[in-house]
């Protein structure tokens, strides 16, 4: 069998296996621990402590010795690393080239449509255009220049976890009034010389009291943070009158991680502490004080090829030897390519999944709970689900 006849082969199999029903992640990945277990730790949303042991997860841009087991909560749901790695592990999860950390896209504009989304929808000058002209483009704003914001309040933006800027980079070229957040200091002095306003530390140290925003971004963040309810929360108190958070974050109900598991790129180990779904999206927000107006999922090609090149180039289970993962890791970084192929194949299936909450990330719009008039707002749960019940 050829090569091409191989890699055909592989991304058929993955089209079956995505739409055969009950797929366990469990059934993906190898694991040495027992199907359920009582923790000292307790889950952050509901503060069970029973949890099921989901998957293996293992550092696949850098060679190191340990691996990182996921458990599911039973109480809730929430899919969370055990135990909760330390400050001080946790920065040494990042290397030197972590690409999040690196130079920033500027706004695209060599697209006919992108130049038209920017002038009647997402620029801050748009608002002055008809009513109907911008309602036209308000459906597409999920498919067009998808992480950009439309103008919102008075335009003050603050980006939590901004990495160099891009996203700050490109909403200051639309006319927004942009601040940032970063924790590593290689990137926010990127950001800097840029000419942005990046604080370099964290949300608990930002000095911004006094200070409010129309929309405060947190795009792909709140899974890299030990205790997200608390950031969250503070995070909400520089919200303005009708402002809004908006929040981006890998989904754990996603049908590409039924089949790719430990592979599934999102899972990114060690550096994802949690995995939220749209139900435990709802649950954090009202732990810290806020309501979820809209949670939507979507699947990126991006996540599917690198989803696909890491089942092709690296095992489930990477080597125990560090010598043998180093090697096998660096010939995969070497041998990254596009899979249009497998992104044809499966791309259609995890379009349909996203449509019903089973997309690669979830974008949710988080509003202060009294915003939405429901103060009186409780919560019951029950088995793995939970909800909210409005009085």
């Amino acid at each position: 069998m050829s090569r091409g006849q191989r890699e055909f082969s592989s991304q058929a199999n993955a089209v079956v296996v995505l739409v055969q029903p009950r797929l366990n992640v469990r059934r993906v990945d190898h694991s040495n621990g027992t199907d359920g277990a009582e923790r000292d730790e307790a889950c952050i949303l509901c503060k069970a402590k029973s949890f099921r042991f989901l998957v293996r997860g293992f550092d696949r841009i850098q060679s190191r010795a340990d691996e990182f087991r996921y458990y599911r909560c039973e109480g809730c749901g929430l899919v969370a690393q055990l135990p909760i790695p330390t400050a001080v592990q946790i920065a040494g999860f990042y290397p030197e080239d972590y690409e999040p950390h690196a130079g920033a896209r500027p706004l695209s504009r060599g697209k006919l449509i992108n130049r038209l989304a920017i002038s009647y929808f997402y620029s801050v000058d748009s608002v002055a255009r008809p009513p109907l002209i911008r309602a036209v483009f308000r459906p597409f704003s999920g498919r067009i220049m998808r992480d950009l914001v439309e103008p919102h309040g008075q335009n003050r933006l603050l980006d939590i976890g901004c990495g160099a800027g891009e996203l700050m980079a490109q909403h200051c070229e639309l006319g927004w009034c942009v601040t940032g957040i970063e924790l590593n200091s290689r990137a926010a002095a990127l950001g800097r010389s840029r000419g942005l306003d990046v604080h370099n530390g964290t949300v608990f140290d930002a000095p911004f009291d006094g200070r409010e925003f129309d929309v405060i971004l947190m795009s792909q963040v709140i899974e890299h943070l030990p205790d997200p309810v608390r950031a969250l929360r503070r995070a909400a108190r520089w919200l303005g009158a009708g402002g809004k958070i908006i929040l981006t974050t890998p989904n754990a109900s996603s049908l590409a991680f039924r089949y790719f598991g430990s592979r599934w790129f999102p899972l990114e180990a060690p550096r994802h502490l949690f995995l939220f779904d749209p139900d435990t999206i709802s649950l954090l927000a009202a732990t810290a004080g806020l309501r979820s107006r809209y949670s939507k999922t979507r699947c990126e090609g991006w996540i599917i090829d690198f989803s696909i090149h890491y089942m092709q180039t690296q095992t489930a289970v990477l080597p125990t030897d560090l010598a043998a993962r180093a090697s096998m890791i660096e010939q995969s970084k070497r041998s990254r390519k596009r899979h249009q192929l497998g992104r044809k194949l499966i791309a259609p299936i995890l379009s349909i999944g996203a449509c019903f909450g089973r997309g690669d990330l979830i974008r949710a719009e988080l509003v202060a709970a009294t915003a939405m008039g429901d103060s009186n707002a409780r919560f019951e749960i029950e088995g793995k689900e939970s909800r909210i019940l409005c009085k």
